[in-house]
């Protein structure tokens, strides 16, 4: 009896090791996963800030300058591209990335819990 005790309990302690083992993993693989999708959204944010940016900056230092047609041309547009353009880009931006990191996520997810 006390084998089989012994036996029993060695096979309990090597099925808890090797599901904690696995949680482990699972664990850190879920965080590396969410770390990278972080890191890209924020990259992603960044390069539409600086290019919006950039793009809106060299509009009206051309626009400031000149005169006739270029600067109703100028006014017109400044209609259209309101001063607030870049942060509304951006906001359009990361709410975009928030959405497909939920629908990669939730496929994630699915494909996983099957």
């Amino acid at each position: 009896m006390p084998l089989l005790a012994t036996f029993i309990g060695n096979l309990a302690g090597w099925l808890a090791g090797v599901l904690a083992t696995q949680f482990a993993y699972s664990t850190a693989l879920r965080i590396a996963s969410y770390t990278v999708w972080i890191v890209t959204a924020v990259a992603f944010i960044a390069a539409v800030f600086g290019c919006v940016s950039s793009l809106y900056s060299g509009m009206t230092a051309v626009g400031s300058g000149g005169g006739g047609w270029t600067s109703y041309m100028w006014v017109g547009l400044g209609m259209f591209i309101p001063q607030n353009a870049q942060a509304v880009l951006s906001c359009v931006a990361s709410v975009w990335i928030a959405t497909s990191l939920w629908k990669i996520k939730r496929i994630g997810i699915e494909n996983f819990s099957k």
